[in-house]
């Protein structure tokens, strides 16, 4: 058995009591193999059951390049699911720190609990929400944004980043999951800033860092998303990856 593990909120998970520490601990020590998709949570299963959990990524294919982008980010942009655990208030500050001509695109459905509230504050603030979109349409956004903003209060391995990551579009994210790793780690070019979770800081810190980094044109440089991309998160080299994880739990 190989037991995938999908995101990286291990307190939903594996629940906080001894009891169900204890039903977690037995049941990925019984797996031939246990697969996370970020180092943090590696380290934290590897601790609770005392046995080696292998680590591995999403894929995505590269796209074609985007336009050379500027140094002063003007149009951000937000895609996935707009709740509280996802940094709605964040979105919310960051509107209310644009200036001129700069703008904020929020793609994604809204959670029910702060559907209307949400909706009426971003229309107050000039915040462009369309709901949730195609695919196509999504790419088209992401192919005409400067900056994806993600401030995210947890995440696994977000694929929303892999996909600006593959068009070279830099991101602005959490330090939650995988974001580290996928941005900033390696000897590659950057692709992006990582800044502390508001759930460890603040809605308002986040978002003035945010438009800190933009207005002073910290991403002017943090374009390498292509190259990660062709050399860590290829189809070829994880799917590589994941034949000799079937190879070694058919091996026990």
């Amino acid at each position: 058995m190989i037991v995938q593990i999908h995101g990286s909120h291990l307190d939903g998970l594996l629940g906080r009591s001894p009891v169900s520490q204890r039903w977690a601990r037995l049941g990925l020590r019984a797996a031939a193999v246990v697969v996370v998709l970020d180092s943090a949570t590696e380290e934290r299963l590897e601790e609770l059951a005392g046995r080696k959990i292998s680590r591995l990524p999403n894929f995505m294919q590269t796209r074609s390049r985007l336009e050379a982008p500027r140094v002063h980010a003007e149009r951000l942009l937000y895609v996935g699911r707009v709740a509280h655990d996802k940094g709605s208030g964040v979105l919310l500050e960051i509107g209310r720190l644009l200036r001129g001509g700069e703008r904020l695109t929020v793609a994604g459905p809204l959670d029910p609990a702060i559907e209307a509230s949400f909706a009426r504050d971003a229309a107050q603030l000039g915040i462009h929400v369309t709901g949730q979109l195609a695919p196509k349409e999504v790419e088209d956004l992401l192919r005409t944004a400067d900056v994806l903003v993600l401030p995210s209060f947890h995440e696994g391995f977000p694929m929303v980043v892999l996909e600006a990551m593959s068009v070279g579009l830099p991101v602005v994210a959490s330090d939650v999951g995988a974001c580290r790793e996928m941005l900033v780690d390696g000897p590659e070019t950057a692709a992006g800033v990582v800044l502390p979770s508001p759930s460890r800081t603040s809605p308002q810190e986040f978002a003035r860092a945010t438009i800190e980094i933009l207005r002073t044109g910290g991403l002017s440089r943090l374009y390498g998303g292509q190259e990660r991309v062709d050399s860590r998160y290829s189809p070829s080299a994880v799917i590589s990856q994941m034949r000799q994880l079937g190879r070694a739990g058919g091996s026990k």
